[in-house]
């Protein structure tokens, strides 16, 4: 594992471009929840012994939704 965490953060660094595996991680949860999959199946794919540690994600992902539905405005009619 740390092999190809040293390779994907020199290839990371050599693009310039700063990411690690924990993001990866994060994005492909916050992903999982925008597509549907329920939070027990995150769980076990993160290998999250508590679920209360995948719902970490579902937070943030319940945070995005609020920023992005406040963008619908009714002002118009």
């Amino acid at each position: 594992v740390d092999t190809y965490t040293h390779y994907f953060k020199k290839g990371c660094r050599v693009c310039g471009i700063n990411a690690n595996f924990h993001m990866l991680r994060h994005t492909a949860a916050t992903q999982m929840l925008e597509d549907g999959i329920p939070p027990e199946v995150i769980q076990v794919i993160l290998g999250h012994s508590d679920l209360s540690t995948t719902m970490i994600y579902a937070n943030v992902f319940n945070k995005t939704v609020e920023k992005e539905i406040i963008k619908l405005s009714y002002n118009d009619f």
